[in-house]
C-alpha cells in the first residue's frame, strides 16, 4: 500500500512538473516584444506640375517645418500579435523629413530653393533674401496599425499648415491640409515584416499627399489672387504671382 501511495505521489509530481513546463513555455511564447522601425520620409507620389524652366526659376526660401505635436519622437505604432513596433523618423526628425519632402516637391515645380529662414508672417517678408518663402507646421502626424490573421487594419492622420509668402507684394497665402488613410486588408500568408513595410509606405505616401495637395493648392489660390493675409502693398508693386499667372 505504501509503495502504491508513493507511486501515486511520484506520478502527481511528474504531472505537476510537466504542467509547469508547459505553462512556462506558453508564457515564454506570449512574452511581449517592443522594437523600433525607422521610416524614410521622402516624397513619393504624383509628380508636381512644372511651372518654370531653370532660366526663369524664381527663388524660394523653405523654412524648416515646425513640429507642433506634443510627442515628436515617433510617427505611429504598429501591433502584430505580441510585437509592438514604434515607427520613428529615419535619419533626423519628422520636421527634417517633411521639410525635405516639401523641398523636393518645390524643386519639381521649377522653383529654386535659397538659403534663409522665414517666420510665416507678412511683416517679415521685406527681409527675406528670395522672391518667395514657404513656411509649414506639422499639426498632427500619427498612425496606428494592427495586424494578424486573417486581416490587418491601418489608419492615421496627417495635418499640416503651409504658407507661401511673396516679398514683392508682402502677401501670404495660407492652406491647411488633412489626410486620413484608413486601410483594411484581408491576408493569409503575409508575414509581420511585410506588414511593417506596408505601414511605412502608408505613412510616407500620406505625408507626400498632404505636401502635394497643400503646395499645389497654394499655387492655384495664388493664381486666382485670393491671399488670406494681405497687408497693404507699396504703390506700384507688381502682382506677386504674376509669373504663375503668365503660364
Amino acid at each position: 500500500m505504501k509503495s502504491k501511495a508513493k507511486w501515486k505521489r511520484t506520478l502527481a509530481g511528474r504531472r505537476a512538473g510537466v504542467l509547469l513546463l508547459l505553462l512556462s513555455a506558453a508564457l515564454w511564447g506570449c512574452t511581449a516584444e517592443r522594437i523600433q522601425h525607422a521610416v524614410s520620409l521622402h516624397y513619393e507620389g504624383t509628380d508636381a506640375p512644372r511651372l518654370f524652366e531653370s532660366s526663369q526659376a524664381p527663388t524660394i526660401i523653405i523654412a524648416p517645418f515646425q513640429d507642433r505635436r506634443s510627442s515628436k519622437e515617433r510617427l505611429g505604432v504598429y501591433q502584430w500579435q505580441n510585437l509592438t513596433v514604434e515607427m520613428i523618423p529615419k535619419q533626423g526628425t519628422a520636421s527634417d523629413g517633411v521639410t525635405g519632402m516639401a523641398r523636393a516637391f518645390i524643386e519639381r515645380m521649377g522653383l529654386k530653393p535659397a538659403q534663409g529662414t522665414w517666420d510665416g508672417e507678412a511683416t517679415s517678408l521685406p527681409d527675406i533674401g528670395a522672391d518667395y518663402a514657404l513656411f509649414g507646421e506639422i499639426l498632427t502626424l500619427n498612425f496606428t496599425g494592427e495586424g494578424g490573421l486573417p486581416d490587418a487594419k491601418k489608419r492615421g492622420t496627417v495635418a499640416i499648415e503651409v504658407r507661401l509668402g511673396s516679398r514683392a507684394a508682402r502677401t501670404v497665402v495660407r492652406r491647411s491640409v488633412e489626410v486620413t488613410p484608413d486601410e483594411f486588408q484581408f491576408i493569409l500568408f503575409d508575414n509581420r515584416y511585410e506588414h511593417i513595410g506596408r505601414m511605412e509606405q502608408i505613412i510616407r505616401r500620406s505625408v507626400s499627399r498632404a505636401i502635394r495637395d497643400g503646395l499645389t493648392d497654394l499655387v492655384r489660390r495664388a493664381n486666382t489672387g485670393t491671399p488670406v493675409q494681405t497687408p497693404q502693398a507699396p504703390a506700384g508693386e507688381p502682382n506677386p504671382f504674376e509669373r504663375f499667372q503668365r503660364r
